[in-house]
C-alpha cells in the first residue's frame, strides 16, 4: 500500500461498521479492549486482561487464553468473524525503520523499499512480509526526497498469529506494531504537538519502546528487552522475598520510598535504592535515544518526554526520570473528546487507562496506515478481500463501449509493459556482452605485452649464442631488475666487431614518473654481469608511453 499518513486520525474511517476489538499481544499481557463507533467518538464498552506466561506462548494455550479472554469481555462466538478485529505486536517482534529514498514514480516505491529491507533485515525477503507509507517529502542536500516509514516481520511469526485467530474463527483486519499505536496518540493530541520534538517511552511487562516524533512525524524507533519485571526480580533477588511481594512492593510503593516499617522487614531506603538502580537503566536508554536523535538532526532537542504503558502507575518515576533528564515528563492523556467509556465502567476505565494505551492507539488507525495483512498478505491464503464479486450487470451498448475501450487500454499497457522488460532484458545482455570484450581486450593486450618481451629474449639469446656469456643468468638478472609495469625494454643489442666486443645497448622507456632509469641501471650493475654502465636520457623522446633512456657498457662473464 502506498499511502500519505494524514496528521490526524480519521475515525469514521477507523474500519468496518460494527464492534472494533483491539487486541495487545505484545507483552506477557494478552490485553482486549472492545469498543463501537457513536459517530466521532469511540465508545469502550468492556476491556480486560490476562496473564500469559512465557511457557504458555503456544499454538493451543494462546488460543484458548484469547477466547477465553474475548468471552469475559462480552464477545459472542457467532460475532467474532464480523468484527473488526486489530492485532499489535510488540517492537521486537518487527523491523521499522524511517528511510530516505529519491522522488520516483509511486508505482516504482515498492521495489525500492524491497531493496532498502534487503539492505537492513539479517532475513532473506522472500521469508519476510512488509508494509510501508509515504510520510511526505523533504529537502536533503538540494535534492528532493521521499520520507518513508516501513514495517517487516518474519513470515513464520507473523502466520503463528494469524493461525491462532483463525483458530477462534476469526480474521485480523489491522497487523501493526506498538510505535504506530503510538504515533496514532501522539497525532490525536492535537496541532499543539505537531511543532514539538516528542520521545514517548512504553514500557510494558517484557519490554520498552522507544519512539521519537517530530513536527507529527516518527524519526525513529527502537525496542529494548527492559520493562516492569526488571523491577519486580530486582526486588525478589535483593530483599529475598516472594515474586508476588514483590510485585505488591513495585505496584504500593514503586520509587516514593514511603513504605510500611510494620509490615515489612526492610527500610524504606533500600527499596528506593533498588527501584532507583532499574529506573537508571531506563534513563540511561533515553539519554541514549535522545543523544542520536542530537547526532542525526545535527543539533535538534527534545522538547517533550510522554510515558505511556502501566510503567505510568509505577510512583515516583515519573518525578525520578524529570530529575535526570532535567526536561518536562508527563503521561500521556486520552483525549476525552475521542475515547468515552460506557457509565458502568467509566471509573475503572479512567483507573486503568493506561495499561491499555497501545489498544487505544490501534483504534484510531485507519485504512491508509501501516497494515501487515493488506500488503505483505497478498499472495497468501491469509488474504483480506477488499470487496466482493457480485452478478454482472446486463450489457448495453454504451457498457459495451466502454468495455471495449478499457480492454484496448489494458492491452496497450500490457504491450507496453512486454516491450519495456523485451529492451531492459535487451540492455542487460548487451552490457553482458560489453563486459566480455572488454575482458578479451585487456587479455589480447597482456598477451601482446608478453610477446614483446619474447622477442627481445629471443633477439639477445639469438646474439649471445658462441660468445661465451651465460645466457640464462644474463637474462634473468636484467628481468628481475626491471619494476613491473614501471619499464618498457625496446632493445638489447651487443656488438661484435673488434675492439668493441661485448658492448651492450639497452633502449627503453620509464613509463612511472615515480621510478627513474637510474635505479634500473643501478640494478643491473649490482647484478655483477655489467660494468662501465651510463645512462643518457632523451626528454625528447617523452611522449605519452614514457620517458626515453638508453644505457650502454660492457657484459662481464661470470660463467
Amino acid at each position: 500500500m502506498i499511502a500519505f499518513w494524514n496528521k490526524s486520525p480519521k475515525l469514521k474511517q477507523a474500519g468496518s461498521s460494527g464492534e472494533i476489538i483491539s487486541i495487545d499481544a505484545h507483552t506477557d499481557y494478552l490485553k482486549v479492549v472492545r469498543a463501537g463507533k457513536l459517530r466521532d467518538k469511540i465508545i469502550i464498552r468492556q476491556f480486560g486482561h490476562k496473564r500469559l506466561f512465557s511457557q504458555e506462548k503456544t499454538y493451543a494455550h494462546f488460543a484458548d487464553k484469547l477466547r477465553e479472554l474475548l468471552r469475559e469481555c462480552g464477545v459472542e462466538e457467532k460475532r467474532i468473524k464480523k468484527s473488526n478485529m486489530q492485532l499489535i505486536l510488540s517492537g521486537s517482534e518487527v523491523c521499522v525503520r524511517v528511510i530516505k529514498l529519491p522522488v520516483m514514480p509511486k508505482e516504482e516505491v515498492a521495489q525500492a523499499v524491497k531493496a532498502k529491507i534487503k539492505e537492513v533485515v539479517s532475513y532473506p525477503l522472500e521469508e519476510m512480509v512488509f508494509d510501508f507509507s509515504i510520510l511526505g517529502e523533504s529537502q536533503e542536500r538540494g535534492a528532493n526526497k521521499f520520507d518513508i516509514v516501513f514495517i517487516a516481520i518474519q513470515k513464520n511469526i507473523l502466520f503463528q498469529y494469524l493461525d491462532i485467530f483463525r483458530a477462534i474463527g476469526a480474521e485480523p483486519r489491522l497487523v501493526t506494531s506498538t510505535c504506530f499505536c503510538e504515533w496514532n496518540l501522539i497525532k490525536a493530541l492535537g496541532e499543539e504537538y505537531f511543532s514539538l520534538s516528542v520521545i514517548t517511552i512504553s514500557t510494558g511487562y517484557t519490554d520498552t519502546d522507544i519512539s521519537v516524533f517530530k513536527e507529527g512525524k516518527l524519526i525513529f524507533t527502537r525496542n529494548i528487552p527492559f520493562g516492569e519485571r526488571d523491577f519486580i526480580e530486582a526486588l525478589k533477588h535483593e530483599l529475598n522475598i516472594a515474586w508476588e511481594e514483590a510485585e505488591e512492593i513495585k505496584r504500593e510503593y514503586g520509587l516514593s520510598g514511603e513504605i510500611s516499617s510494620e509490615k515489612y522487614q526492610f527500610s524504606s531506603a533500600q527499596i528506593q535504592a533498588i527501584m532507583e538502580k532499574q529506573a537508571d537503566i531506563l534513563f540511561k536508554e533515553i539519554d541514549l535515544t535522545s543523544h542520536h536523535y542530537y547526532q542525526i538532526t545535527h543539533g535538534g532537542g527534545v522538547d517533550k518526554y510522554i510515558l505511556l504503558g502501566s510503567v505510568t502507575q509505577i510512583k515516583g518515576l515519573k518525578e525520578f526520570l524529570f530529575h535526570r533528564l532535567d526536561m518536562p515528563v508527563e503521561e500521556i492523556s486520552i483525549p476525552e473528546e475521542i475515547f468515552q467509556a460506557e457509565a458502568d465502567i467509566q471509573e475503572n476505565f479512567r483507573k486503568q487507562a493506561s495499561f491499555y494505551h497501545q489498544n487505544l492507539g490501534g483504534m484510531l488507525a485507519y485504512p491508509g496506515n501501516i497494515n501487515l495483512v493488506s500488503f505483505g498478505q497478498k499472495k497468501t491464503k491469509y488474504k483480506i478481500p477488499l470487496f466482493k464479486f457480485r452478478p454482472a450487470p446486463e450489457l448495453n451498448l454504451t457498457n459495451y463501449i466502454i468495455f471495449g475501450a478499457l480492454s484496448l487500454v489494458i492491452i496497450i499497457f500490457a504491450f507496453l509493459k512486454i516491450q519495456n522488460i523485451y529492451y531492459t532484458n535487451q540492455i542487460k545482455a548487451n552490457k553482458v556482452k560489453c563486459e566480455q570484450l572488454q575482458d578479451r581486450l585487456y587479455k589480447a593486450l597482456r598477451l601482446n605485452r608478453e610477446l614483446e618481451y619474447l622477442e627481445v629474449k629471443k633477439g639477445l639469446y639469438a646474439q649471445l649464442q658462441g660468445k661465451n656469456i651465460f645466457y640464462p643468468q644474463i637474462i634473468f638478472e636484467i628481468y628481475k631488475a626491471i619494476p613491473e609495469g614501471k619499464i618498457f625494454l625496446e632493445q638489447i643489442q651487443i656488438s661484435s666487431q673488434p675492439g668493441t666486443e661485448n658492448a651492450v645497448t639497452i633502449t627503453g622507456l620509464v613509463h612511472d614518473p615515480d621510478y627513474s632509469a637510474t635505479a634500473f641501471m643501478l640494478a643491473l650493475e649490482k647484478s655483477g654481469y655489467f660494468e662501465g654502465l651510463s645512462l643518457n636520457t632523451n626528454p625528447a623522446r617523452r611522449e605519452m608511453t614514457g620517458l626515453g633512456f638508453v644505457i650502454r657498457g660492457k657484459l662481464r662473464n661470470k660463467k
